[in-house]
């Protein structure tokens, strides 16, 4: 039974990445960095590793736990890592669905 695994490649790489390179990135055993654009160092909050990522819905930021997408517009390249602990701490403070 084959089993199909969802990986981003960095921008630019996808007409220059050899066969080694794709298994290499298909095999990454730490989901926080397989489809990383960038790693921050850990949340000061959570202590948890920080990472930017692409999806399905836009740029966002976990923490492997909470994710908090990028305002619309917001460049990735300008994310810097208290940016992104903000976001996430946005994100936690924020009403959970359940809450009145």
């Amino acid at each position: 039974r084959r089993v199909l695994k969802r990986v981003s490649m960095p921008n630019g790489e996808v007409f220059s990445m050899g066969l080694e390179e794709a298994k290499s990135l298909l095999s990454s055993s730490d989901p926080l960095s397989t489809m990383a654009f960038k790693t921050f160092p850990p949340d000061p909050v959570t202590g948890r590793k920080v990472v930017l990522k692409n999806g399905p819905f836009g740029p966002y930021v976990t923490d492997g736990i909470t994710n908090a997408a990028l305002p619309k517009g917001e460049n990735v390249n300008k994310v810097d890592d208290f940016t992104a602990y903000r976001l996430l701490e946005k994100k936690r403070d924020g009403k959970k669905k359940n809450e009145g």
